[in-house]
């Protein structure tokens, strides 16, 4: 079994760009994403994505990080997660854009 290592998790940070290895509902293998909200919960390291589309998959751990997404870049993004409403008004007047703009 895959252990938890938290210190490699660390080094995904808001503003990190991946790309989906696996489908995620109606998003295929191959989308683009950013993480956007990281946090460690009773030990265990969290990475939320927001795809380019406005989807937000969810929250990774570290073992479906390495199963799910791959790290394609690392983006500028000074953006702190409040709820789940509030990250989809701010993608619809465009605070993610141009962390999207190249992968288009």
């Amino acid at each position: 079994m895959n252990e938890l290592n938290i210190e490699e998790s660390v080094a995904l940070s808001t503003g990190t760009i991946v790309s989906t290895t696996v489908r995620h509902g109606l998003n295929p293998a191959g989308s683009i994403g950013v993480i956007y909200h990281t946090e460690l919960d009773a030990g265990i390291f969290y990475a939320s994505v927001l795809l380019g589309n406005g989807h937000d998959i969810g929250a990774f751990n570290q073992v479906e990080v390495e199963t799910s997404l791959e790290v394609i870049g690392q983006k500028e993004l000074d953006y702190t997660f409040q709820t789940a409403v509030q990250l989809q008004s701010d993608y619809a007047t465009g605070v993610f854009r141009k962390i999207f703009e190249e992968y288009e």
